[in-house]
């Protein structure tokens, strides 16, 4: 859906004007440092809610390894290079990024080979886990050549994965059913009983978790949805199944889930989490 430009003041849009300083003042610095960008909101309001239980299972069916229905790529907002954690900000809470978003993930025993699904264009995390002994596979269409793609797809339909990862990227995409290919691409990945490890960044400042859905605010061509990870919560237990998502008891900004099948959700199944969406049970 076409975006709809920031309102202007002059046409008394007072009930944005915290969104619209906090929107002027992140790009009043980037202008100032030679960018050209212009922030406007988002104003796509749909949800899964507003899919179709019939259209969700079949999106479950078929829609891993495709990106097909993204509007705004916000591949350029993966530019985290750090090669190792920065331990002052995990502790603030930055720990959406980078090796950041590894550093407070204790993969469980035995794990030794990971998907990074969206995972960018550096290797820096790749390199990082290899210390820890896990090799990770990036997968990621906008930031990976397609000859990377395939085989990496290849090498994961022959031998499933132990764990899956999705750094910061449901934030980065505008439409919800492209955030649940990307989801079934992670259960598509894992053997049965893996985990998978959802970390969402919220924004900053004042539009941190307000849900203004923004484009080009932070500096970068690309849409960020200004949300905790809670909001995105409904969407991982669609693809995983009733109660085998949550949200993360200590760890900020984090989802898990549990691959218990192969089989997507039913269409009963999407229409009971769709009819009570609520806080979910521990994953055991």
């Amino acid at each position: 859906m076409k975006p709809n430009r920031i309102p202007s003041l002059k046409q008394g849009a007072l009930n944005v004007f915290p969104w619209l300083t906090a929107v002027s003042l992140l790009f009043s610095i980037h202008s100032m440092a030679g960018e050209s960008l212009h922030p406007f909101f988002y104003k796509d309001s749909r949800t899964v809610f507003d899919i179709g239980p019939e259209k969700i299972h079949n999106i479950l069916l078929h829609g891993a390894w495709n990106k097909e229905g993204q509007s705004i790529t916000s591949a350029e907002t993966n530019n985290d290079r750090n090669l190792e954690p920065q331990i002052e900000d995990i502790a603030k809470g930055d720990n959406t990024a980078g090796v950041n978003a590894f550093a407070d993930i204790e993969f469980d025993q035995g794990v030794s080979r990971v998907l990074d699904v969206g995972g960018g264009k550096f290797d820096v995390c790749r390199k990082y886990l290899e210390k820890r002994k896990i090799e990770l596979l990036v997968w990621d269409p906008y930031n990976r050549t397609v000859t990377h793609n395939l085989e990496v797809e290849r090498s994961i339909k022959k031998v499933k994965v132990d764990s899956a990862t999705s750094m910061a990227v449901l934030n980065v995409i505008p439409e919800p059913e492209v955030r649940l290919k990307h989801i079934a691409t992670l259960k598509e990945a894992l053997k049965n009983k893996g985990i998978a490890y959802f970390k969402v960044w919220p924004g900053e400042g004042k539009l941190k978790g307000s849900n203004r859905h923004i484009v080009n605010a932070y500096g970068f061509p690309g849409y960020q949805a200004n949300s905790f990870a809670r909001e995105f919560l409904v969407e991982v237990e669609l693809v995983f199944g009733k109660n085998h998502a949550q949200l993360h008891p200590t760890i900020p900004n984090l989802i898990v889930a549990k691959k218990e099948s192969e089989d997507p959700s039913s269409v009963e199944e999407i229409k009971g989490i769709l009819k009570s969406p609520k806080p979910r049970p521990k994953v055991k």
